[in-house]
């Protein structure tokens, strides 16, 4: 079959309504990219915000209680320090020194200290008590530390989070200008492409 000149103006309208449809679709499809990616980034713009304002509060909530461990150490070491020296305050002391300090009755003879039995039950009691008071400040010294490292490993790692997420942030950006400028370089493609077969198509018109 001989094409002639009718045929091939037919041919290349074809051909040029196929691009320019091809085209349209194309550039309707990246307008609609275009509102997602608006859509996204005013998400994206409320999300840190939001997220800016959580971790400031994180941020100030982690402080107070750490501020607040730091007064109970030191009402902790306070003690301590209390602790250490009544026994040695104690061994200098007389009988009669001891029964005054005692009170509620206890006396002294020599170097014996008389209770009365109410005074010795508490007395006795006191010292059953002191084992098991001492083993429960050792615990809660423990404690008390184990919560400070505690509050510094949150903190640390609410830091070590918002900084990934900011890195996350930041290659999602660089994705998406990645895929704009590649729908532009497509776009520009299908024009040159349209312009060249414009061309031709004159061409063959002026056949």
């Amino acid at each position: 079959m001989v094409l002639d000149r009718h045929h091939i103006i037919l041919y290349v309208c074809l051909a040029g309504a196929l691009l320019a449809g091809t085209f349209f679709i194309a550039d309707r499809k990246a307008e609609n990219a275009r509102t997602q990616l608006a859509v996204a980034q005013a998400q994206l713009v409320q999300t840190e915000s939001a997220n800016k304002d959580f971790q400031a509060q994180v941020a100030q909530q982690l402080a107070q209680l750490q501020a607040q461990n730091a007064d109970l150490a030191k009402a902790l070491q306070a003690r301590q320090t209390v602790e250490v020296k009544l026994p040695a305050q104690n061994a200098s002391l007389s009988a009669s020194q001891v029964a005054q300090g005692l009170g509620q009755g206890a006396t002294a003879t020599g170097d014996t200290i008389v209770l009365p039995l109410p005074l010795g039950q508490i007395a006795l009691t006191d010292m059953q008590l002191v084992p098991l008071l001492e083993a429960d400040k050792a615990t809660l010294t423990t404690e008390l530390a184990n919560e400070t490292q505690s509050f510094t490993l949150e903190k640390e790692s609410h830091v070590s989070d918002v900084k990934a997420l900011n890195a996350q942030i930041e290659v999602d950006k660089v994705e998406l200008k990645t895929e704009k400028a590649l729908a532009r370089r497509s776009k520009m493609r299908w024009f040159a492409a349209g312009l060249i077969v414009g061309f031709v198509g004159r061409g063959f018109a002026h056949l």
